[in-house]
């Protein structure tokens, strides 16, 4: 499955990163996402290439940072808006006598009044919950023939993790894929006048 979904803050992806697998159900919280790696033809043109780096990321979505060149940018900057605060301190300076329930609903409006700048588009693909549940099984299975010390049955159990885990893989890269060739483009240049690809997957 497929979701897309608009993206702010960079550090919403790089905080989930770590350098070990996936450990869905099992270990998923104490082990965070799998690295993430540069890929597409634009991370090329731009010589990203391999595991994505958390400071390199942020310059390139948040400031635009060309990472050839630290001293030149991608693009314009990103559009700065007034934040919820800055417009609930504006609100009140228009009724500094407002009570607890006006200011709870001036905060309300802060809120829904604030916007950012769309710093990336976050897609993601999600495995159907069987072959998920196929993967946990087997991990299972591993960790219990490892712990009655049948390594044996161990490797076979982790052979079949990992034609799980290579399958979603190979399925999720050929999405990407499409998306970079027929429908992943983002506007560049003034009035968009260019079109880059750039993707981590």
């Amino acid at each position: 499955m497929l979701s897309l979904s608009t993206g702010h803050d960079t550090a919403y992806l790089t905080n989930a990163v770590a350098s070990g697998r996936e450990n869905y159900y099992t270990g998923a919280v104490a082990a965070g996402e799998p690295a993430g790696r540069w890929w597409g033809a634009g991370a090329e043109q731009l010589g990203l290439v391999g595991e994505v780096d958390a400071d390199v990321m942020t310059a390139v979505y948040k400031r635009l940072q060309d990472p050839r060149d630290e001293r030149e940018t991608l693009g314009a900057a990103h559009k700065t808006y007034r934040t919820a605060e800055e417009i609930y301190e504006g609100l009140l300076a228009d009724a500094p006598m407002a009570g607890p329930e006006e200011r709870a609903r001036m905060r309300a409006t802060a809120e829904s009044r604030a916007r950012q700048s769309v710093a990336f588009i976050d897609a993601t693909f999600s495995a159907p919950k069987s072959v998920t549940v196929l993967a946990v099984a087997a991990e299972r299975a591993e960790n219990d023939a490892r712990a009655a010390g049948d390594e044996r049955a161990a490797a076979g159990w982790a052979a079949h993790r990992e034609a799980i885990e290579a399958a979603v893989m190979a399925g999720a890269t050929a999405s990407v894929q499409y998306l970079q060739d027929a429908a992943g483009y983002a506007r560049v240049g003034h009035h968009g006048g260019a079109r880059e690809s750039c993707c981590r997957n």
